[in-house]
């Protein structure tokens, strides 16, 4: 049956692969947060289950890969933010037309 970190590391592979897949079928769209946030708990769940039964070129890539999503994340909370600053009439946070040409 496993250890319980091994099915961890199963369910955070079906996260990190089910995103993609959506990604590749054009179903959900990089820019959507359910992706970054599939894509990091994924990652999460295999860092987890790595814990107990250590790789550390896989520890490494998913390290990675939840630091990567974090930033989309983040700049999906951001976005969301100037946008409601926006449309309630007051002006976007300081460098926020700079992050989004880069």
């Amino acid at each position: 049956m496993g250890m319980w970190y091994q099915w961890l590391g199963i369910a955070g592979m079906i996260l990190i692969l089910g995103a993609y897949s959506l990604l590749q079928t054009e179903r959900l769209s990089s820019r959507d947060l359910s992706y970054s946030v599939m894509n990091a708990a994924g990652a999460l769940l295999l860092v987890v289950s790595l814990l107990f039964d250590f790789n550390l070129s896989a520890l490494i890539v998913e390290g990675f890969w939840s630091i990567i999503s974090a930033v989309g994340i983040i700049r999906h909370i951001r976005g969301r933010l100037d946008t409601n600053a926006t449309s309630q009439g007051t002006a976007p946070r300081a460098g926020a037309e700079a992050t989004r040409h880069h």
